[in-house]
C-alpha cells in the first residue's frame, strides 16, 4: 500500500511538473487605410518583429516565462505603451484618426494597459513661483497621479512600479518644459 501511495505521488509530482503554464499572447490589430509591413513588439528584454497580414493583423506569443514589465508596439511611425505580465494575454486593437492612434484594449491584460493609455499624464508646470513653490506643485501632480492610480485597485507590484514612472514622468516634464 506504502508504494502504491509513493509510486501516485510521484506520478503526481511529475504531472504538475510538465505543466507548461499559461502562455501569454498578445494579438494587434490597426484600422487603416495604409497598410503597414511589420509590427514590433519590445518588453524590457526582447523585441519581436512580426509581418502583419494584409488587415493588419499578427499575434506574438510570448515565452512561457517573463518578469511583468512596461512595453511598447510599434507600427510604422507609431507605438503604444504596453504592460505585459506572464498568463494575462490581452488584444490590442488601434484606431488611427488623421496622425493619432487611438487603442483600445481586450482580454486579461486589458485594464492596466487602458489605463496607461487612456489617462492623461500631461501638466504644465508652473515656472513663475519660487523655487520652494514650484517643488510643492511637482509634488502636488504626483500625488494627483498617484490617487488616481490608487483608485484603480491594481495589484502593489505594479503600482509600486508604476509610481517610479509617475515620479519619472513629473519631474521629466519639469525639466524638458523649461
Amino acid at each position: 500500500m506504502r508504494s502504491k501511495l509513493t509510486i501516485l505521488a510521484m506520478m503526481f509530482i511529475a504531472l504538475v511538473s510538465c505543466n507548461t503554464g499559461s502562455e501569454t499572447s498578445v494579438s494587434f490589430h490597426v484600422e487603416d487605410t495604409q497598410l503597414y509591413p511589420e509590427a514590433v513588439l519590445m518588453t524590457k528584454d526582447s523585441i519581436y518583429k512580426q509581418a502583419l497580414t494584409s488587415n493588419n493583423s499578427t499575434t506574438f506569443t510570448l515565452p512561457e516565462k517573463f518578469e511583468p514589465a512596461y512595453g511598447a508596439m510599434f507600427f510604422g511611425q507609431k507605438h503604444v505603451l504596453l504592460y505585459i505580465e506572464p498568463g494575462k494575454s490581452f488584444d490590442l486593437s488601434v484606431k488611427m484618426e488623421g496622425e493619432k492612434a487611438i487603442p483600445t484594449f481586450s482580454g486579461d491584460g486589458a485594464k492596466k494597459n487602458q489605463y496607461l493609455n487612456n489617462t492623461d499624464f500631461s501638466f504644465t508646470p508652473d515656472y513663475k513661483l519660487n523655487e520652494t513653490e514650484f517643488a510643492a506643485s511637482l509634488d502636488k501632480q504626483l500625488e494627483k497621479f498617484e490617487k488616481n492610480l490608487a483608485a484603480q485597485g491594481f495589484d502593489n507590484y505594479f503600482n509600486n512600479l508604476e509610481k517610479k514612472r509617475l515620479k519619472y514622468t513629473v519631474f521629466k516634464t519639469a525639466a524638458i518644459d523649461h
